[in-house]
């Protein structure tokens, strides 16, 4: 374990993940009215790379794929490829979206969403190195396997604090700087309401390491179970539990994150599909 809290499990756990966790970025160039948009590039939420049969996608909060709907184009950045690389945009025009959500917004749910991307796109991701998990799992087997299993909770997603800017749009010399992070922590489970099942997540803390001070640029990002061997406490697998979708008041021992769980993926989205 290093001076931050960080061990080689921990570490191999974040490379496995950042082959299947994306962030959102907002492109102003054009408004889904139509109308010239001004501003530049923001953090617009995270996701994760899913497949249900022949559908490739990006699962999600039907919260954040409000926010992106709001535009024509948005930016798509996996987190294995340096930023500089990193040029990927989809035209929502071509993205068949499908959202469950309740209204008002509300730590309740449901809030999750799934995008299915148009074949050149996940083509492009998988590509890169991206892996899209396979949803069409018995949602019963991975519970069962992650309750009898070794390991930690953690939950993935971009930064919005951390995400940077510099040059403009106008003046075409626009960088963009995206940071994403592994939060471990501990998850508990919160039952269903409706067949939509929450887990509460509370990350970690270590007197070396500086938490975010929102978890806004996660929401959409995944809630994961990292597995390790038994004996060696090596990371072996990780299993995609759900999606993070609200955060907490800040209290004395920071923020907690809402998560949908297996049942809200495994079977209420992917019925949906």
């Amino acid at each position: 374990m290093d001076s931050t809290g960080n061990s080689s499990n921990y570490d191999d756990a974040k490379e496995r993940l950042a082959m299947s966790t994306v962030a959102f970025m907002s492109i102003p160039d054009e408004t889904a009215a139509g109308e010239a948009a001004t501003g530049e590039p923001e953090c617009a939420g995270s996701g994760t790379l899913a497949r249900v049969g022949d559908n490739m996608g990006i699962v999600t909060a039907a919260h954040v794929v409000e926010l992106l709907k709001k535009f024509n184009r948005v930016g798509v950045v996996n987190l294995l490829q340096p930023q500089r690389t990193n040029r990927l945009a989809i035209d929502l025009n071509y993205v068949r979206e499908v959202t469950i959500r309740n209204s008002p917004w509300s730590e309740n749910g449901p809030d999750i969403a799934f995008l299915v991307l148009p074949t050149h796109i996940a083509g492009n991701l998988e590509d890169a190195g991206c892996t899209f998990i396979n949803l069409n799992q018995p949602a019963d087997m991975l519970r069962q396997r992650q309750a009898q299993a070794k390991g930690f909770w953690c939950t993935t997603g971009a930064v919005a604090e951390s995400f940077t800017r510099s040059g403009s749009m106008a003046t075409g010399d626009l960088t963009v700087s995206v940071e994403a992070t592994l939060e471990p922590g501990d998850a508990v489970s919160l039952g269903a309401n409706n067949g939509f099942d929450r887990f509460r997540f509370v990350p970690d803390t270590h007197p070396e390491y500086t938490a975010p001070s929102t978890y806004g640029g996660m929401s959409g990002g995944g809630l994961w179970f990292a597995e390790t061997d038994q004996e060696s406490t090596a990371f072996v697998r990780a299993i995609f539990v759900g999606v993070n979708f609200w955060e907490s008041a800040a209290g004395a021992s920071g923020r907690e994150i809402i998560c949908h769980g297996f049942e809200s993926v495994y079977i209420q989205l992917v019925q949906k599909i």
